[in-house]
């Protein structure tokens, strides 16, 4: 994989090689998701996802692109099924499921620091060999990183927005700093606390949860997605600096 600076960064590189004529997109996405789109003046049109989080059966053409998001990392399994739809012509959006793998001839990529303590780093693999000749990322702030440890939430939450808004579509290899911090972290560990974290919400809120959850999950997620039928106060969160 190329260790880039962002996911957007990763999307960027990847239209440039692709250029393709349309891509598809969900219209349950982050607004970054179109700032590389923009970028490369790409063609692009919404699809609906279900409530499953599945997507819409679409019919494209042999330049275009369907792009698809691996919701809170729990999506791995039908990612099989759109690999053999669609091809070369899919790219699969890990920013939210860091532990999947590279898939035979298809475009990925993931994100680094939406999982890890890192101010930056993404990964994309790429069906093509590709050179990593890119300058490195300087550009990044850690004080919000240092702060959350310390448990200064509140100033961590700002000083984190303030280096989201450093972030951009701008292709630049991972700043030397996240990839030292990224070569101490002991992997599987992570990934089995993910995963154990996951099923004890799983057990305790799949009951009261409109969202048809898996029970048993085998990758590990970012989150677990709750939507319960009844408004929640989320001052309750916000006064035990839970954000």
């Amino acid at each position: 994989a190329l260790a880039l600076n962002t996911g957007r960064a990763c999307l960027n590189y990847i239209l440039q090689q692709t250029k393709p004529d349309k891509v598809y997109i969900p219209y349950y996405t982050c607004d970054t998701v179109l700032e590389p789109i923009n970028l490369n003046n790409t063609i692009f049109e919404y699809y609906s996802i279900d409530e499953n989080l599945n997507p819409d059966d679409i019919v494209i053409g042999e330049n275009e692109y369907f792009y698809f998001i691996n919701y809170f990392g729990i999506k791995s399994g039908i990612i099989s099924t759109l690999v053999k739809k669609y091809g070369k012509n899919l790219i699969v959006d890990n920013s939210q499921g860091f532990f999947e793998k590279k898939y035979e001839d298809i475009w990925s990529f993931n994100s680094a620091r939406k999982f890890f303590g890192v101010p930056d780093g993404a990964y994309l693999y790429s069906p093509l060999s590709l050179k990593n000749d890119f300058p490195i990322n300087k550009n990044i702030k850690y004080n919000h990183l240092i702060n959350r440890l310390l448990g200064n939430q509140e100033l961590a939450y700002k000083q984190y927005n303030i280096n989201e808004s450093r972030l951009n579509s701008e292709i630049k290899q991972i700043s030397l700093f996240s990839k030292k911090i990224l070569g101490y972290i002991d992997y599987e560990m992570i990934s089995n606390k993910r995963k154990n974290n996951f099923q004890y919400l799983s057990n305790n809120l799949n009951k009261i949860n409109t969202l048809n959850i898996p029970g048993n999950y085998k990758c590990a997620p970012i989150c677990y997605p709750f939507f319960p039928k009844d408004i929640i106060d989320r001052k309750i969160f916000i006064e035990n600096n839970i954000f």
